[in-house]
């Protein structure tokens, strides 16, 4: 089962936005960071695409914050793209839907330099880090000189001794946070398990912090940074330098 198929299964997305809120709690935090510094740094945007925006968690955040906004949403599962247009049916005047593979980018008839912003939230991971790079650069096509990439995604630790401590401190979390007829979370064994078997089936391939800041400046993004990291997840922002052609 490939990232795609998983998100496109209506079982899954179901319970979805339940389940993020149980596994990663800190997905509306992260939200809030990287719209913060786009409101501080740059007048409102116009035109943002939201690359694997799942079931519409950041365009909404986006839409409460810049009412004039115009958002591509793109993911590659329809069924997650519906749920999408359910939450943010109030604002269909303002949301195009898109459904295609990120590494199809740039097959789509997607204007360059027509994107202030491009934001994706845990999407990036599925992804090797050859096909990350290419998708950056399409990204990179697409945004306005000075246009930013703000990411929300998992990361890994580059020390196995420090991956293993903080993937205890993860189940740790999540047990006290699943609701106790949840049997997929019944126990630390079993919640292991049920991660392990979920991110293998979904081609999760994550890296550490600064494998990820490295792939941004490989395909032409500066400057690059993290504007927050805890544990397994961090916020980067990536600027289309001003000048470039």
């Amino acid at each position: 089962m490939s990232s795609i198929e998983a998100y496109d299964d209506r079982e899954r997305i179901k319970k979805y936005d339940a389940d993020m809120e149980v596994m990663h709690p800190n997905r509306g935090k992260m939200a809030e960071v990287a719209l913060d510094f786009l409101a501080a740094f740059k007048e409102a945007p116009s035109q943002v695409l939201d690359l694997g925006c799942g079931s519409g968690f950041v365009a909404e955040r986006l839409l409460d914050r810049f009412a004039n906004v115009q958002i591509n949403c793109l993911d590659g599962a329809q069924n997650i793209l519906d749920l999408a247009a359910m939450r943010l049916k109030s604002h269909a005047d303002h949301l195009t839907y898109t459904c295609s593979d990120f590494r199809t980018l740039n097959t789509l008839p997607l204007k360059e330099k027509s994107f202030d912003a491009v934001m994706s939230s845990y999407a990036l991971h599925h992804l090797s880090a050859d096909e990350k790079v290419q998708v950056l650069r399409d990204c990179l096509d697409l945004l306005k000189p000075g246009g930013f990439f703000l990411n929300a995604d998992l990361i890994k630790n580059p020390s196995p001794a420090f991956e293993c401590c903080i993937q205890d401190l993860r189940v740790k979390g999540i047990l006290q946070r699943a609701a106790p007829d949840d049997d997929r979370f019944a126990s630390k064994e079993g919640t292991q398990a049920y991660l392990t078997k979920m991110e293998s089936a979904e081609g999760d391939q994550p890296l550490d912090i600064e494998e990820d800041l490295a792939l941004f400046r490989r395909a032409g993004f500066f400057p690059v940074s993290v504007l927050w990291l805890e544990y397994r997840e961090a916020v980067i922002c990536a600027q289309k330098p001003a000048l470039q052609d």
